[in-house]
């Protein structure tokens, strides 16, 4: 699943021109949901899910502003697929760690320049 789940966003995350955010943002929460979808822990799979909802906006955000941060993105799938597949956790876990830490470091200055926050 996460070979094919990696290589339909790469599809999308190589293309020249960006498709819609609705087609990247399926595809993204597919690889997503596929990279944890091992824990086999229902629990954990539905809080999972309301967190990925309630960071859709961010998302959107961050990909409607972001064209060299959209590329550095499909770099860190790529990363956390070949580590997922290889079976190296903790790996796994750092490299995810610093998707979400960047990604929300990108999100900030967005937030801030259109008067959604102050710093």
């Amino acid at each position: 699943d996460i070979v094919s789940t990696l290589y339909k966003l790469a599809e999308i995350e190589k293309t020249r021109k960006r498709p819609s955010y609705q087609l990247w943002g399926i595809h993204n929460m597919d690889f997503h949901t596929c990279l944890v979808k091992g824990c086999n822990s229902p629990i954990l799979m539905a809080m999972r899910e309301k967190l990925y909802q309630k960071a859709e906006w961010y998302h959107f955000l961050f990909y409607t502003q972001s064209e060299e941060a959209f590329s550095i993105n499909h770099q860190e799938h790529e990363d956390l697929a070949m580590a997922v597949i290889k079976r190296k956790k903790r790996l796994a876990l750092t490299l995810l760690k610093a998707h979400f830490r960047d990604w929300s470091k990108q999100v900030i200055p967005i937030l801030e320049k259109r008067g959604f926050i102050q710093i």
